[in-house]
């Protein structure tokens, strides 16, 4: 899901929420833990990482490929 960001008038009072055109997230469905997609940083706390894989595409078919 697209980061949710505040729109702020030049006085910082709250106008209305928009969702960010490239900042993207990764939510956990069981933690609510919002994640950037491309750096697998968590967002609430930079020192948790997902760890990576590296994935392929076959004839239409994606693989997660085991380190």
């Amino acid at each position: 899901m697209h980061q949710v960001e505040d729109v702020l008038a030049p006085d910082r009072t709250f106008i209305r929420q928009t969702f960010s055109e490239s900042d993207v997230h990764f939510v956990c469905p069981w933690h609510g833990y919002e994640y950037h997609l491309t750096t697998g940083e968590c967002v609430g706390d930079r020192r948790l990482k997902l760890r990576s894989y590296k994935v392929v595409e076959r004839a239409g078919e994606v693989f997660v490929l085991a380190d």
